[in-house]
């Protein structure tokens, strides 16, 4: 086997589409996100809304295409930290201003009555604000907030934090792919030639850990992979991917949504030098 040292262009990764979870027991993830927070017009949150950002803003909400794919709902975002403090929010409502307002507002609501403390700062919470039917915005909020922890690497069970936890599962596939990736798939007029491997990689793990679905067709969520490089994995490669993922097996831990394991998806586009 020839032997190879393969060095990572990026620091991190270049991720392409956001991790999609959810249990088997749902056709899609907006059910369980659904069936868990309990969105309701009468919510606590929604009450809170209705009296801190009230109804004349509604008009500027804009749905965009994926939103309304998602039955025209929006989510706020957002990490909590080991102080309970929250921060890092993500909202698109189409306007920059009201992105602010709504966050400014959302800063001020206890998280307690989201059912949130610190003990889910391992993962990225959300909660439903705004739906959309019959060609009408509603402030139509979250009863429960919902909070996603990626899978854990037997090496990452001792992280504390949402970033960390992130930055580790990279980490720990980078290395696992750099160990046992073999050069010796290509000829040696393709090594002489090659400069930069770069590839899409995709994966599922289930909910007891177990990794299945490398670049199959089932992979539940190929419809949403944007590959910006505008190449396309070479059979070679997707063989030999396959291999290397075959080899983790499963992880330590599988993905979990508010304390239950659910089914992840992987898909990422990953660059590396050759040396």
């Amino acid at each position: 086997m020839t032997k190879q040292i393969f060095t990572l262009i990026a620091t991190t990764f270049i991720t392409i589409s956001c991790f999609s979870q959810f249990d088997k027991n749902y056709t899609t993830e907006l059910e369980s996100f659904q069936d868990i927070s309990k969105p309701s017009p009468n919510s606590p949150l929604s009450q809170y809304l209705i009296k801190t950002l009230g109804v004349k803003y509604l008009n500027r909400i804009k749905f965009s295409d994926k939103q309304k794919a998602n039955r025209q709902t929006i989510r706020l975002r957002f990490n909590i930290y080991d102080n309970n403090k929250i921060g890092n929010f993500r909202i698109n409502t189409g306007n920059i201003e009201l992105n602010k307002k709504i966050i400014e507002i959302f800063k001020k609501y206890p998280i307690e009555k989201l059912g949130l403390n610190h003990t889910n700062s391992l993962g990225v919470c959300s909660v439903q604000l705004f739906s959309r039917s019959n060609k009408k915005t509603i402030i139509n909020a979250s009863t429960i907030a919902v909070c996603d922890i990626i899978p854990v690497f037997e090496n990452c069970t001792s992280v504390k934090s949402h970033s960390n936890l992130s930055s580790c599962f990279y980490e720990e596939l980078k290395n696992h792919i750099i160990k046992n990736f073999s050069l010796s798939i290509f000829n040696e007029k393709q090594r002489k030639k090659m400069k930069n491997l770069k590839f899409v990689l995709s994966f599922s793990i289930d909910n007891q850990g177990k990794i299945y679905n490398i670049f199959e067709e089932e992979f539940k969520f190929k419809s949403y992979m944007n590959n910006p490089s505008g190449f396309r994995n070479s059979k070679i490669i997707n063989e030999e991917l396959h291999r290397i993922i075959k080899l983790l097996d499963k992880v330590a831990k599988p993905a979990m949504r508010n304390g239950k394991p659910i089914f992840y998806n992987y898909d990422t586009f990953y660059s590396f030098t050759l040396k």
